[in-house]
């Protein structure tokens, strides 16, 4: 059942390297952290580390390292995220542009995407600015949003334009020229990414006949025909579909509005892709799975956890 932990601002994404460790963020400038997710609102704790900006995004690649950032160009991050406010560093990399997403596949690389098509990448993602550097994005007259980013490894980075395409890289901290431009004309507006591994890639959004599709890679870097269209991935028309996360290469959960959890054991196929019963949610726009646990978020502050067991 959903659980409120924020009732003074709506949640904006959320983050979970393993079942002890959940950060969440909000439109207020917090994240609220729990090594006990599935634990009720008291195992949830909040601390201000943006004042009231909005924080966009957050990514943990571990336990001992959280990355989040908002719509000022800034980047938090903590090497301990469970510890409050004062274990938060703040760096502002990109110009007071609006950074939409990021996403860190280990201590040693995160990849955040802003409103004017480009790629902030860094080495060093606790360090000071002159870590994190600025790519932009081809093609170069295109200056939308880089709405979604998956990196599954520090040798492959994928990301949505918001648009009919995907930029892949196994050079993510290289130029313009390290990025692939990969049309998807399954999908008009990819909203959401999640590769699991370097050989799987879903994305979900819609087309201009369909709502809640995806689309799937198991070659994210090959030409326009490696991504398959996954047609609708639920039969009662699902509006949108926000977010999506894959624990692994057998499970992911995708969410949106309703607020209705879609699993899959087999995200290659549509068929596979079932609801399943998450209590009465609002608009669900934030979900992150490990193998025995996932979290999903609303806008209205509430927190739902489905657990699965070993096996």
């Amino acid at each position: 059942m959903p659980e409120l932990i924020d009732a003074d601002a709506g949640l904006s994404a959320v983050s979970c390297p393993a079942a002890s460790l959940c950060a969440a963020v909000d439109s207020a400038g917090n994240v609220l952290t729990s090594t006990d997710p599935a634990g009720g609102p008291s195992a949830w704790h909040p601390a201000d580390i943006d004042g009231t900006e909005r924080l966009k995004a957050i990514s943990c690649p571990s336990t001992h390292l959280c990355v989040a950032v908002d719509g000022h160009g800034r980047v938090f991050s903590s090497t301990d995220p469970t510890r409050g406010a004062a274990a938060w560093h703040v760096t502002k990399i990109d110009h007071g542009r609006l950074l939409d997403a990021i996403s860190c596949s280990s201590t040693r690389l995160c990849v955040a995407g802003d409103d004017e098509a480009n790629f902030v990448t860094s080495r060093d993602p606790t360090g000071a600015a002159r870590s994190w550097h600025t790519t932009p994005f081809s093609p170069k007259d295109y200056r939308g949003n880089l709405d979604a980013i998956s990196c599954p490894s520090t040798r492959l980075c994928v990301a949505l334009d918001g648009d009919e395409a995907v930029a892949t890289s196994r050079d993510p901290t290289g130029d313009t020229r390290a990025w692939r431009v990969t049309p998807i004309a399954t999908v008009d507006t990819a909203s959401a990414l999640s590769c699991p591994s370097t050989r799987l890639c879903v994305a979900v959004g819609e087309t201009l006949t369909e709502f809640g599709v995806g689309a799937v890679s198991t070659d994210p870097t090959g030409r326009p025909r490696a991504w398959r269209g996954l047609g609708a991935l639920d039969s009662e028309s699902t509006p949108g579909l926000f977010a999506v996360s894959c624990a692994s290469v057998s499970l992911c959960v995708a969410v949106g509005n309703p607020g209705t959890p879609i699993v899959s054991t087999d995200p290659t196929s549509s068929a596979t892709w079932r609801r399943v019963d998450g209590g009465d949610m609002g608009e669900l726009i934030g979900v992150s799975c490990v193998p025995s646990l996932c979290v999903a978020v609303d806008a209205s502050g509430h927190v739902i956890v489905g657990t699965r067991r070993a096996g």
